[in-house]
């Protein structure tokens, strides 16, 4: 399906905002839904302008979910967070449009993104990549995930979703990473914080998904890791522990056994 996507204006009056999140909850002409969960949705509206933008609504009631809205604690407010640093800083994510409280409706927050259009995810992608034997592209995106890594932990982004799921690929192998509800910022060094582990575990567990069975591309992915990202040691023996504990799990779950070897 192709979309056509109109510049979004740079700023959107409250009123607008709250017209197109309603839209989206309540469905109907120029509204498609992409995820439907009992406490979350995911919906492209389209605009009046031919355009289209991404919905992203929040379902969190209760006096603790009322508290952490006022505190500005939420999922979707550290989505907004990560989303408006990164994209100042020239970061491959999609351009934040909005968030805001519900004023009506089954859900309690929403968020407002662009919409990037039809895309591959970054796991699907990279299977391709290594199946059809595109070397050379599967070597140019791996560099733009690490720049994209670097760039994120550089300003203090940190995400234990990290991995290729949660990165959409455009039609011209740009990757562009989505999804950063559970991001934290750290307010001063990164340090040795699980969470930082965490996010180098689920980086390389996505990896390891996309190129299983071979062992010597995971290879050079942990060894880029170690080169390029140059985590302390505490952090990569947390996400050693996260790597082994998701590997049993694959084990248990769908009977494919691929031991990863790591020095860490």
């Amino acid at each position: 399906m192709s979309v056509t996507h109109a510049p979004i204006a740079a700023a959107m009056s409250s009123q607008a905002m709250h017209d197109i999140v309603d839209r989206a909850w309540k469905a109907g002409a120029g509204v498609e839904h992409l995820l439907k969960r009992k406490r979350a949705l995911v919906a492209r509206v389209k605009l009046d302008d031919g355009g289209s933008v991404i919905a992203k609504l929040w379902c969190s009631a209760g006096v603790r979910a009322l508290l952490r809205r006022r505190m500005q604690a939420t999922n979707c407010h550290a989505e907004w967070k990560a989303l408006t640093l990164l994209h100042k800083a020239g970061a491959s994510v999609p351009r934040p449009v909005g968030h805001c409280l519900m004023r009506k409706g089954p859900y309690t927050e929403a968020l407002l993104v662009e919409d990037l259009g039809v895309c591959v995810m970054g796991l699907t992608y990279v299977k391709t990549l290594l199946r059809e034997g595109r070397e050379a592209e599967h070597e140019q995106f791996i560099d733009r995930i690490f720049e994209m890594t670097e760039v994120m932990l550089s300003h203090g982004v940190l995400d234990p979703d990290h991995g290729l799921h949660n990165i959409l690929v455009k039609a011209d192998g740009q990757p562009v990473r989505i999804d950063f509800e559970v991001a934290r910022i750290a307010k001063g060094p990164r340090g040795q914080g699980p969470i930082y582990g965490d996010m180098i575990g689920r980086l390389l567990t996505s990896y390891i998904f996309a190129a299983q069975p071979d062992l010597a591309r995971i290879g050079a992915f942990v060894r880029r890791i170690e080169k390029s990202l140059n985590p302390p040691s505490p952090v990569l023996r947390r996400a050693a522990r996260y790597v082994q504990e998701q590997m049993k799990k694959q084990r248990t779950t769908m009977n494919v056994d691929t031991h990863v070897k790591l020095g860490w």
